[in-house]
C-alpha cells in the first residue's frame, strides 16, 4: 500500500491509525469527532467526513475529506455547562424555597430548601403536583396567579401556604 501523504498533527497518536482501520472497513466515514493541533500546536477539536479513493490502475490509494472546526462550538458549550453548574449551585444553596412547576402545575424543580423545610425527597417532589401541596386557604387565590402568569403577565410578591409532607 503506498500512501501519497500522511496527514498527522493529531493530538493522540492512535487516532489516524484508528481513522485508517475505520476506512478499511468501510470506504467512508462520517461525522468524526477528533482533536488535531494546529501549526503553532494549539488544540482544534474538529469532525471529519472522509473517503478512502483506491486507484487501482495506479496501485494507489489516498483520504480525501473535509474537517469542520468545531473548537469554538465545543468552547461554548463548556461555557454553557460552567454558567449551568454555578446557576443550580446558586438555587440549590439558597436559604429561600425555589421552586418551577411547568404549565400543569407538576414540579420540574424544588431546591435543597424548599424539599427540607416541607419534608420531601427528590423523587416524591417528581410525582407532587403544586395544587396537591397548596392549602385550601391559598389555592384559589394562587390559581388566579398562575394562570396570569401563564398568560403571560408578571407578578411580583405572590404569597402561597404549602403544606408540608407531615401536615
Amino acid at each position: 500500500r503506498r500512501v501519497l501523504f500522511r496527514f498527522e498533527p493529531w493530538r493522540s497518536p492512535g487516532d489516524w491509525a484508528s481513522l485508517l482501520k475505520r476506512l478499511d472497513a468501510k470506504t467512508v466515514v462520517k461525522h468524526h469527532k477528533m482533536e488535531l493541533l494546529d501549526s503553532e500546536g494549539g488544540e482544534v477539536f474538529g469532525m471529519m467526513n472522509l473517503e478512502r479513493v483506491i486507484d487501482h490502475d495506479r496501485g494507489v490509494s489516498w483520504v480525501e475529506g473535509s474537517l469542520v472546526d468545531l473548537s469554538s462550538l465545543r468552547e461554548s458549550e463548556m461555557l454553557l455547562r460552567e454558567s449551568e453548574a454555578r446557576y443550580r449551585h446558586l438555587f440549590e444553596s439558597s436559604v429561600d424555597m425555589i421552586q418551577s412547576v411547568d404549565p400543569d402545575g407538576r414540579f420540574l424543580f424544588a431546591n435543597e430548601s424548599w424539599r427540607r423545610l416541607l419534608g420531601y425527597s427528590s423523587d416524591e417532589v417528581g410525582e407532587l403536583n403544586i395544587w396537591q401541596i397548596l392549602h385550601e386557604s391559598c389555592k384559589e387565590h394562587c390559581q388566579t396567579a398562575f394562570q396570569r402568569v401563564m398568560a403571560g403577565e408578571k407578578l411580583e410578591d405572590v404569597e402561597a401556604v404549602f403544606v408540608a409532607k407531615s401536615g
